[in-house]
């Protein structure tokens, strides 16, 4: 059985050109699950009502896979899903059918670009990490001269405000409190 999904968008804020794409598929009225806006993936109300239905052979069906799946991870995990419980997905604007072997090729794909994704966005933060241990990373030190002057100025006999004392030294305000409280 086909179902189908619609959430209104921008571009179709009442979902009828979806429906008309749909309807066109073959996807009977009564079969629709209507979303009427999606701000998060959590958001999916109208789609986690759909899923007591679909059953093993059944077929998702949707205009664009946008509508679903605002990231490419949270799509390869809902489409994984899908296979694991027998159900086909079928996204009209992209031509992704996974009945087909085609669709399965295009799935592996995104698959494959998705883990490409994480691996490179992985790579540059263990890569980042490295160089800043190689310079020394880590957050800069407090310049021990200013921080002898900032206490000093705090101390002093004509006493001066800690914003002063900031702009003066340069030393922030919360290193300045923090060696305050430990005198």
């Amino acid at each position: 059985m086909l179902y189908g999904f619609v959430t209104s968008s921008t571009l179709d804020p009442n979902g009828i050109i979806q429906v008309q794409s749909l309807t066109n598929y073959g996807v009977q009225l009564e079969n629709f699950y209507v979303q009427k806006s999606v701000t998060t993936v959590t958001d999916l109300q109208a789609f986690y009502s759909l899923m007591p239905f679909v059953k093993n052979g059944d077929t998702v069906v949707v205009h664009k896979f946008s509508s679903l799946c605002k990231d490419i991870q949270h799509f390869i995990r809902l489409i994984q899903s899908f296979q694991v419980k027998g159900i086909h997905f079928v996204s009209l604007s992209e031509s992704i059918d996974t009945r087909v072997d085609d669709g399965q090729v295009v799935f592996r794909l995104f698959e494959g670009l998705s883990q490409v994704t994480q691996d490179s966005v992985s790579e540059k933060i263990s890569s980042g990490v490295s160089l800043a241990k190689v310079k020394g990373g880590g957050k800069p030190r407090v310049n021990s001269d200013m921080l002898e002057q900032a206490l000093k100025m705090y101390f002093d006999d004509h006493p001066y405000s800690i914003q002063e004392i900031v702009r003066a030294t340069g030393v922030s305000r919360a290193t300045l409190y923090r060696y305050l409280n430990r005198k």
